[in-house]
């Protein structure tokens, strides 16, 4: 009845930011955010079918990066530097993880944890003001 096994790692995978472009924030301003996901497989079935088969986790990291990258783009670029570096920091990290949440469930994916590790500008503004 077998055709193949396929064995999928269940414990908590963690997914670093890769190295991408500045998001705008509400007044224009670029920020370079990095970012730290925590996510698990939790409907096996569903993520095979999604992902297609054993070499699936680069294309579900693939797939998480973009998303998360998506709800970033969407959060900041609706609040200020201020509000980004200082006050809405933990409703932005929210705010991610609820929509990911949704998202993630199509895939077979659970969201355990969303993080924002570091908020600055960009290397070419902070090399100007030296």
């Amino acid at each position: 009845p077998f055709q193949n096994v396929v064995f999928l790692d269940r414990r908590i995978l963690t997914l670093d930011s890769p190295e991408t472009g500045a998001l705008q924030t509400a007044e224009k301003k670029n920020l370079v955010v990095d970012w730290l996901l925590k996510w698990r497989i939790s409907d096996p079935q569903q993520f095979i079918r999604t992902f297609s088969g054993a070499t699936s986790l680069a294309g579900a990291e693939n797939r998480l990066t973009s998303e998360v990258q998506d709800a970033l783009k969407n959060e900041i670029n609706t609040r200020t530097v201020r509000d980004v570096l200082a006050t809405d920091r933990d409703k932005v990290m929210q705010a991610v993880q609820k929509r990911l949440v949704d998202d993630a469930k199509n895939f077979g994916i659970e969201i355990v944890d969303v993080r924002i590790k570091r908020v600055d500008f960009p290397g070419s503004v902070t090399d100007s003001s030296a």
